[in-house]
């Protein structure tokens, strides 16, 4: 099994090709297609949440004006994957 992934902008018509690897030999095969819309990119804002040793910080308003809770969570899912890694910032 073989598995792809890419991003595309479906266009107005919904029409999509897709021209596979050479690893994908000619023949019958089974096919999945998962979409998954991706979220518009979002400025980088600086804000005034930071990491502190091990405790993430939040030090008051800085003008953010995404959602914080989400950045917060963003920002613990990243360094428990940096401390299960044994890596450090």
């Amino acid at each position: 099994m073989t598995t792809l992934e890419t991003t595309a902008v479906v266009p107005d018509d919904r029409r999509l090709f897709l021209q596979l690897p050479q690893i994908v030999s000619p023949g019958e095969h089974r096919i999945g297609i998962e979409i998954d819309p991706l979220e518009e990119p979002q400025e980088n804002v600086a804000t005034s949440v930071t990491w502190d040793g091990e405790v993430l910080v939040y030090a008051g308003s800085s003008g953010f004006t995404g959602d914080i809770c989400q950045f917060i969570n963003n920002e613990r899912d990243g360094r428990f994957r940096e401390i299960v890694n044994g890596t450090s910032r």
